[in-house]
């Protein structure tokens, strides 16, 4: 009997592809140039000695930003120490000033990098399995064998199966309609991993086909089939 419900197992193969998931380049943050200002807090700016600015004090409590007419210099001044942003926006184009006046603190230095991630002792059983994979699909027979596990956790909570060997031969069925064995060569695909899988599971769910699916063998057959899937999702192709 122990054979049989393995014999079971051992089929297990899915099926599902995720929308692909578009990565964007990170947003550049803008230069802010440092100008320093004299032991009086002022500052004198320039985009250029032509060239005829409009200029902006973003933080403007406690500072001043003065352009005499017909002058092309800003004159800036402070009563109290700090970093005040300043932009100008001359031919088109944006510039960016931040005035240093006084002892202003140096920024915070980063912190420690953040402890590596703890390594998921079944994940990476999973991964070095399907590392000795070598078929030309192993990729998308990944995705099926995820969907398959998926499917099955579904399945056994479903009241249709009364006995183990219900449920088994439903799992099986669909593992033989989601990864075919390769028509080329007849071989099982990801048969390694499936091995592994069928061996570890053979020890959580019920042994003998004639076994009654009682509500916590269900659940007990549900958990264990998605903590597979799960494993299998943290799997790099």
């Amino acid at each position: 009997m122990r054979h049989v419900a393995f014999a079971l197992l051992f089929t297990l193969v899915t099926t599902a592809a995720d929308d692909p998931v578009q990565v964007v380049p990170r947003p550049v943050s803008p230069k802010w140039t440092e100008v320093k200002a004299d032991a009086d807090g002022r500052a004198w700016l320039s985009v250029g000695e032509k060239a005829a600015a409009e200029w902006e004090l973003v933080d403007r409590a406690g500072a001043t930003l003065d352009v005499p007419p017909g002058s092309t210099v800003a004159v800036f001044s402070a009563v109290r120490p700090g970093a005040y942003r300043v932009v100008a926006v001359a031919e088109g184009k944006l510039v960016r000033c931040v005035v240093l006046v006084g002892d202003v603190p140096p920024p915070p230095k980063p912190g420690p990098p953040d402890p590596p991630a703890p390594v998921d002792e079944l994940v990476a059983k999973l991964q070095a399995a399907y590392k000795l994979e070598t078929g030309a699909t192993k990729a998308q027979d990944l995705k099926q064998l995820i969907a398959l596990y998926l499917e099955a956790s579904d399945f056994a909570k479903k009241s249709d199966f009364a006995t183990a060997e219900q449920l088994f031969t439903a799992v099986a069925a669909a593992a033989a309609a989601l990864l075919p064995d390769d028509p080329a060569t007849g071989a099982r695909r990801l048969g390694g991993l499936r091995k592994a899988i069928s061996t570890d599971l053979v020890a959580v769910l019920p042994t003998d086909p004639a076994a009654a699916l009682t509500d916590e063998v269900r659940a007990q057959a549900s958990a264990a089939f998605a903590r597979y899937a799960k494993a299998l999702g943290g799997v790099a192709p």
